[in-house]
């Protein structure tokens, strides 16, 4: 993925090349926990998943606190309400999963995988098809520079 040149000749990211590769690293953690249970190796999926679980709710927290408030400050309408009714279900799915693999239910687990791999992708095109081309033309560079920091936590 290419970073986009600032005026100042720093490599900068876009809030959707941010968001993109958050979403692409979760994924990969979250496939890895699904892939270690499969194996029958609990430990190396609770490892996986208290990583993935970790990752994704400071990405949820870092959007609602960050990028939510700052989109419906810049724009028409409620575009966030859908985007933070998914973040209360991603919540209870990771709930689920967790309870699942503290209790090694493989069967259980795989169920709860398939439903927030589904939300997720759903969830994922909705921020990478709208919000983030929209954040993108609303914010100069130095906005831009300063969320993508506080997105990553800096």
């Amino acid at each position: 993925m290419r970073a986009k040149k600032d005026p100042v000749g720093c490599v900068g990211e876009t809030v959707s090349e941010y968001l993109i590769r958050d979403h692409e690293e979760m994924d990969a953690l979250l496939g890895d926990a699904k892939s270690a249970l499969e194996e029958r190796d609990l430990t190396r999926a609770q490892r996986a998943f208290a990583e993935f679980r970790g990752r994704m709710e400071r990405h949820l927290r870092a959007e609602e606190e960050h990028l939510f408030p700052l989109l419906d400050r810049r724009s028409y309408g409620d575009p966030t309400t859908g985007l933070l009714d998914d973040h209360r279900s991603v919540q209870a799915e990771l709930a689920w999963l967790g309870a699942a693999l503290d209790r090694d239910d493989l069967t259980v687990f795989l169920g709860g995988y398939r439903r927030l791999v589904r939300l997720l992708a759903t969830h994922n095109r909705k921020e990478e098809g709208m919000l983030c081309p929209m954040l993108d033309a609303l914010l100069t560079d130095e906005e831009r520079r300063e969320l993508v920091g506080r997105l990553r936590g800096g």
